[in-house]
């Protein structure tokens, strides 16, 4: 049983083959896939494949470099 600690599956890059992505992962023992928001809006994706696939996890929050534009308002009012 693996698990991918840290992807980013919400890409661009990924809306062509995003479910063979995902299909190869656990056809090569990747049980468990931990998708990472960085701001809200990717945060907001990352549940969204959560919820789309069971073996993706979303791990939610805001990277240091976008740390300046997370205000209570944005990240709704969490603080």
């Amino acid at each position: 049983m693996l698990t991918d600690t840290h992807c980013h599956l919400h890409l661009r890059q990924f809306d062509l083959d995003r479910d063979e992505v995902v299909a190869r992962a656990q056809a090569n023992g990747v049980t468990k896939i931990i998708e990472v928001g960085i701001d809200l809006a990717s945060d907001k994706e990352a549940t969204a494949l959560a919820a789309r696939y069971p073996q993706v996890y979303a791990a939610v929050g805001v990277h240091p470099h976008e740390a300046e534009k997370a205000t209570q308002d944005r990240v709704g009012g969490v603080a």
